[in-house]
């Protein structure tokens, strides 16, 4: 009861938002358009905040949504897109003794008893996991110890599945309205992909292939996949650092140019587009870091590896 709880909640809030735009609409007809735009905007924030309470109360899936349409500047108010960046990295955590059960559940031991050190406060929280630092007892053959584990919600699938169904019954009705906009494609996609990022093995492949793509070049940082304490609920990285990309002031203060950190940005996905034919489908600001110039140059970080394509020649045809 209570995950359909939550999945009357989406439609409640879904349908709050759908009728303020209806009726804010009518009423602005009679408005002077300075008005009507400030009326707008404020109604944007309003609803946007509104989302972005229900998703962390809620988790799951409404995030992933509101990550999406954080990064979606060339579609949505301003408003919303700020406001929902929140959910880029920001995201309540679980509580240690869940996570902590979590790790026993899957590696067959508590994680003070697998590794050398393990760092309670976590690192970043998402939609689906939360990360947190750890230190391996055995170095991997480069030296590395540091690594970074991330963790799957408890009864994150169910609460997936509920939430799906929600979207189920609100896309019915928006298709309804939009009938030119083929929202039956657009979900099918969207649950497949879900589904994939719920498999952590999937994504520990996907990192593992990445890293081999730019091992060769010194101004891309991928971390390695540490397959021993991994499994479709678990996944453990090496840990990479860096200036989240969008943190303007403080990459400016390092020393960085910021037009550099944009063609670098750019090369990449050229190569991975027309040249490995496989790219990170997640570019948001809570999955690229920069490495100030250092020894090696400045360096751009991706981590987070749930949503990769690849470019077949089925999709070259098309």
């Amino acid at each position: 009861m209570k995950l359909w709880g939550c999945g009357i909640r989406i439609l409640w809030v879904s349908f709050r938002i759908l009728i303020g735009y209806l009726v804010f609409s009518f009423v602005s007809r009679l408005l002077p358009q300075p008005t009507k735009v400030r009326g707008f905007h404020a109604l944007h924030l309003k609803n946007a905040t509104l989302f972005l309470e229900t998703a962390v109360s809620l988790k799951g899936l409404m995030i992933k949504v509101g990550q999406f349409m954080s990064a979606r500047v060339d579609l949505l108010p301003k408003a919303y897109t700020q406001k929902l960046s929140l959910l880029q990295d920001e995201v309540p955590p679980a509580p240690i003794e869940e996570i902590r059960e979590k790790i026993k559940a899957e590696l067959g031991a508590p994680p003070e008893t697998l590794f050398a050190s393990f760092d309670e406060i976590p690192l970043a929280s998402a939609s689906f996991g939360q990360v947190h630092r750890a230190v391996l007892k055995v170095p991997l053959s480069d030296s590395t110890t540091d690594v970074a584990i991330k963790i799957q919600y408890p009864h994150i699938e169910a609460i997936v599945a509920t939430d799906l169904k929600a979207i189920r019954l609100i896309v019915l009705v928006l298709q309804r309205i939009f009938t030119h906009i083929r929202f039956d494609i657009l979900t099918r996609e969207f649950e497949r992909i879900v589904r994939l990022e719920l498999n952590y093995i999937a994504e520990a492949k996907n990192a593992e292939k990445f890293h081999k793509l730019f091992l060769e070049d010194d101004r891309f940082v991928v971390p390695k996949v540490v397959w021993q304490f991994t499994t479709e609920r678990v996944l453990t990285l090496t840990m990479v650092t860096g200036i989240k990309i969008n943190h303007f002031d403080a990459l400016e203060k390092a020393g960085v140019c910021l037009k550099e950190v944009a063609q670098l940005l750019v090369e990449s996905y050229m190569k991975q587009i027309f040249l490995y034919r496989f790219f990170h489908a997640d570019p948001h600001p809570g999955n690229l870091f920069v490495q100030p110039a250092g020894k090696k140059g400045l360096r751009l970080v991706f981590v987070d590896f749930g949503m990769m394509q690849e470019i077949d020649d089925k999709t070259d045809q098309g």
